[in-house]
């Protein structure tokens, strides 16, 4: 290496140390590493404690149910709420006052759909799984357990986006490990005498402690206060509209995951448990991104959007790829490799059969191939978000959901669970080609038709 390679390198590195996005991002991710590790403890305690069961089963899809509603919304209202409260903030306005109303207006949208979700459940899975009458049963229980979630989680949601929106990321990173803690000592004091049931409870508990965590932060960390309302004014409603686009096109995305439980449910006992163990180790490098990385650019590239224009958020989005898809190279080789021992590490132990170890290894690999193309597909989703161009992640995910159906079919009556999860891969693939080609066309075409209306010149 010549000195002026060194010089360059020196300059490159000096930048990085002082670049706000960097320094957000390590300390984020330190905190998301130490909030989200007991969390992450969940499901081996439970493998070790329940093991692969037909309750095991029922848990795991009707708490999958639940999860999969609040995770359609949540997301949603936290991911727009930022370059909102970016654009509320850039013109001087009432940034608690919109908080207070989307707090609001989201509980009681919550509650009535809480409400539906039991009173549906049992007829409408009886239609849809080949679940046995007493696994049913269960599953409609442990949903009218387990439906305040989806108020809890929305309001979570909702807070973290606000505080992220401040740059106050270390709270919401840490909360989590709140929530974890609560969860497994409820799991832990009254599986004996709950079984299955305390599991649910845990979860409950869990997502509560980690609410009141987070009005406890907003309270001491000097926000403007939130100031609750039913009414809607214009910008709540634009951000509940877009929110909307945002909140179908995650129920396309999630619902792959309870497309792909109910299409094991076809499948031998334990096919579902097996799928969902190797899909929380599959989640662990994924939601380290999702809180550190894809959370702080969020918040900047917003700021900067505003700033800058469209043409800075490209070169923005490309280096982010660059970064993720290196990033996650490194963490699926390593995956890959000590794929067998992981799984030995996280779940072999207490009730967990060991002959189990090989199927659910097998299925995380599966799982494995498709993480760099989901987690670079994860940047420019954030590109979209920050344009607030939410209709375009509607559109990609209706074409995931029609390629994981025919994927699932195709590979799972060969490959069992394994081929459920090659074919959440080859989905990744899709939507990462998707979304990459529609950023870049639809800046294109907005940068040809700016040029064409600005006044000609010489």
């Amino acid at each position: 290496m010549n000195p002026f390679d060194l010089l360059r390198a020196s300059a490159t590195w000096r930048g990085l140390r002082h670049s706000a996005l960097v320094r957000d991002t390590v300390t984020t991710t330190g905190w998301n590493f130490l909030g989200r590790a007991v969390g992450f403890l969940i499901p081996i305690f439970l493998a070790a404690w329940f093991g692969v069961s037909s309750e095991t089963d029922a848990f795991f899809f009707a708490y999958g149910l639940i999860i999969f509603a609040a995770s359609i919304f949540a997301p949603a209202v936290e991911n727009m709420s930022v370059p909102y409260i970016a654009e509320i903030r850039a013109g001087g306005g009432d940034v608690g006052h919109f908080v207070g109303k989307t707090l609001c207006v989201s509980g009681a949208g919550m509650g009535i759909l809480a409400v539906l979700a039991v009173l549906l459940a049992r007829p409408v899975l009886g239609a849809l799984t080949r679940f046995n009458t007493g696994s049913l049963v269960l599953i409609s229980r442990l949903i009218w357990l387990t439906a305040p979630l989806l108020v809890f989680l929305v309001w979570t949601g909702i807070l973290s986006g606000y505080l992220n929106s401040y740059k106050k990321f270390a709270f919401p990173a840490v909360a989590p490990a709140f929530r974890g803690a609560v969860n497994l000592a409820v799991m832990f004091f009254l599986k004996e005498e709950l079984g299955i049931y305390a599991v649910a409870l845990g979860y409950l508990a869990g997502e509560a402690a980690r609410l009141l965590l987070l009005l406890l932060a907003i309270r001491r960390s000097a926000l403007p206060r939130i100031r609750l309302s039913a009414g809607l004014d214009d910008g709540t409603k634009s951000f509940l509209a877009v929110s909307l686009f945002r909140a179908l096109s995650l129920i396309g995305v999630h619902s792959l995951a309870i497309v792909d439980k109910a299409m094991a449910s076809w499948l031998e006992p334990g096919s579902v448990s097996r799928l969902e163990y190797a899909y929380r180790l599959y989640l662990i490098p994924l939601a380290f991104l999702s809180a550190g990385l894809l959370v702080t650019i969020l918040s900047h590239w917003s700021e900067r959007y505003y700033d800058r224009g469209r043409r800075r958020l490209r070169r923005d989005v490309a280096k982010a790829a660059r970064i993720t898809a290196a990033i996650s190279l490194l963490l699926t080789a390593v995956g890959i490799i000590f794929s067998a021992s992981l799984v030995k590490l996280a779940y072999g132990r207490g009730e967990f059969d060991p002959g189990q170890v090989p199927a659910v290894s097998l299925v995380w690999v599966c799982y494995l191939a498709g993480f760099l193309p989901a987690a670079v597909a994860e940047v420019f989703l954030r590109g979209h978000l920050t344009l607030k161009n939410t209709r375009v992640l509607i559109e990609n995910a209706l074409l995931m959901n029609i390629a994981n159906i025919c994927f699932n079919y195709l590979l799972m009556w060969r490959y069992r669970a394994a081929g459920i999860a090659v074919s959440t891969s080859l989905v990744t693939v899709i939507a990462l080609a998707y979304l990459a080609l529609r950023f870049y066309s639809d800046q294109r075409i907005v940068e040809e038709k700016a040029a064409q209306d600005s006044p000609s010149r010489g």
